[in-house]
């Protein structure tokens, strides 16, 4: 047996930004029927070519049984998965978009029909941008 679900999300394990997360998905897609992904770094695990595979086959879960169209991936700065000490801001902010941009490129291939949209927490201005 399927559902449909609206969408399936792609955030971060970080406990700091689970409630704003969540909020921001129900009050942006107007919906709390999505399945939720949490993994270290979001995009980062479907970026990484160790953590691919496991990741893809994940999401094709909530594609093939809950009959998902479209997948939501947010990464947000700050993030202890990378373990990386940025230059500077705007370094972060490329390497987590390039993450994103990866995150989709990956997904589109493995499902060409997929829309996926993602979006880039800040966590010093405390708001969620479209990442294109």
């Amino acid at each position: 047996m399927s559902h449909k679900c609206a969408f399936g999300a792609i955030v971060c394990i970080d406990f700091r930004f689970r409630s704003k997360t969540s909020s921001f998905l129900e009050n942006h897609f107007g919906t709390d029927k999505f399945d939720l992904f949490s993994w270290p770094g979001a995009a980062k695990k479907l970026a990484d070519s160790a953590t691919q595979a496991t990741a893809i086959a994940d999401v094709s879960v909530c594609i093939d049984k809950h009959n998902a169209e479209r997948i939501v991936v947010i990464s947000h700065t700050d993030c202890g998965a990378y373990d990386i000490d940025f230059e500077s801001k705007t370094d972060e902010v490329r390497r987590l978009s390039q993450d994103l941009h990866t995150a989709r490129n990956v997904l589109t291939e493995q499902f060409p029909s997929l829309s996926v949209e993602l979006y880039l927490y800040d966590k010093d201005t405390n708001e969620f941008t479209t990442v294109n």
